[in-house]
């Protein structure tokens, strides 16, 4: 079958990586598990118990291409949303509590794609002007006046700290990255609140666990980081065969261990020591965790009318997804919810979870006939919510 009538999609890796496969036929299956009984001198009536236990499995039927061309080597790409943290993408990130914390010792790391860590410094400012500001003087540091700062409406002081991390990366770590300020993917009117880092070494090299926000026992208040994805989408120069992509998956497929860390994070923080005003505080360092190419998560795209913008393209793309839990509303299930990006990068926590389906491969089925160019697959996923 041409590969132009193919639906590209893509499986995601717990390491951030992505699979992308070309998809020629796609069943969403859903059983709900209930059915009709008679009951003795009802009259033929049939009853039911709904207990909301369905099952659900997605069937994919694609092909194994050959690369018509060699992909080019790409770098890997980090992201950092000041305009929500981590754990909930509709709680802001600039806030008292966060910048106390930056002020008395959480620290904000990056890593290249040689392997050197390079840390942003943060300080406090006294000058009435300043609200977030690069100093490059020679410190090399970015400096808060938090009054001033908290004084802006919330859009105005993400958009402001984002510029300001761009403005330290541009000044002090240019040999390292390069940076943008795009679209918030969860608070669309926060225009410039996320800062995209892109590695300048080109290759697999730059995908690294980072950027990652590092503390110490000094750090006074419970610190929430923004939310952020960590440098992936790097990769080597190379061409490959179907066939080079069908050992590529059998070869995950058949040795892989879940270690149960969000793509989008990688890494975690525990938090340990006594409880103050905001809750628990002092970290125990830096998050570490360790990661593997267990698929956690698939992202097949359809065309959404609701979500087009009036007066622009007919259809805008957005990512299936599932939005379970005993108190998801009715306006949580649906299309009109889907304002994620079809581009935005796969999670398995908060209002991301529009970002695709998690769970993980239950089965693949693999047929070449002889004299063949591609390869045909029957992939069976299973949407899963907890993994143990």
């Amino acid at each position: 079958m041409p590969e132009a009538n193919g639906v590209p999609i893509r499986l995601v890796h717990e390491n951030g990586s992505l699979t992308e496969l070309m998809a020629t036929e796609i069943n969403l299956n859903v059983d709900r598990k209930i059915s009709g009984h008679s009951m003795p001198g009802t009259g033929g009536m049939l009853w039911g118990l709904e207990f909301n236990v369905p099952n659900s499995m997605i069937e994919i039927e694609g092909i194994f291409t050959d690369d018509k061309t060699a992909i080019g080597a790409t770098a890997g790409i980090a992201t950092l949303d000041f305009s929500c943290v981590k754990r909930n993408t509709g709680e802001q990130f600039v806030t008292t509590q966060n910048m106390t914390a930056i002020l008395t010792g959480a620290k904000l790391k990056l890593k290249d794609g040689n392997g050197l860590i390079h840390e942003i410094p943060f300080a406090a400012s006294a000058v009435g002007s300043h609200t977030a500001y690069y100093d490059s003087t020679g410190n090399g540091q970015v400096l808060i006046n938090k009054t001033q700062l908290l004084a802006l409406d919330a859009e105005t002081r993400a958009e402001r700290f984002a510029l300001t991390i761009k403005q330290f990366i541009d000044g002090e770590l240019s040999a390292y990255f390069s940076t943008a300020l795009v679209p918030s993917d969860f608070n669309t009117d926060f225009t410039t609140a996320v800062l995209k880092v892109t590695q300048k070494v080109t290759g697999d090299a730059g995908n690294q666990p980072y950027p990652i926000w590092d503390g110490s026992s000094d750090v006074p208040y419970e610190f929430l980081p923004c939310y952020f994805t960590v440098f992936s989408g790097g990769s080597n120069g190379v061409q490959k065969s179907a066939g080079d992509k069908v050992q590529d998956m059998y070869g995950i497929l058949n040795n892989s261990s879940r270690h149960h860390v969000d793509p989008a994070e990688m890494v975690k923080r525990d938090y340990t020591g006594p409880v103050g005003i905001f809750g628990s505080i002092k970290d125990t360092g830096a998050w570490s965790g360790v990661v593997g190419d267990y698929i956690v998560g698939i992202q097949i795209p359809y065309n959404s009318m609701v979500q087009a913008t009036a007066g622009s393209d007919k259809y805008v793309p957005r990512n299936f997804f599932r939005k379970t839990g005993s108190t998801t509303k009715t306006s949580e299930k649906g299309s009109e919810a889907n304002d994620v990006s079809v581009s935005a990068s796969f999670t398995t926590e908060g209002h991301a979870t529009m970002t695709g389906v998690q769970g993980a491969v239950h089965k693949i089925d693999i047929t070449y006939e002889a004299g063949q160019a591609v390869y045909g697959f029957v992939l069976l996923f299973a949407p899963i919510d907890k993994i143990l």
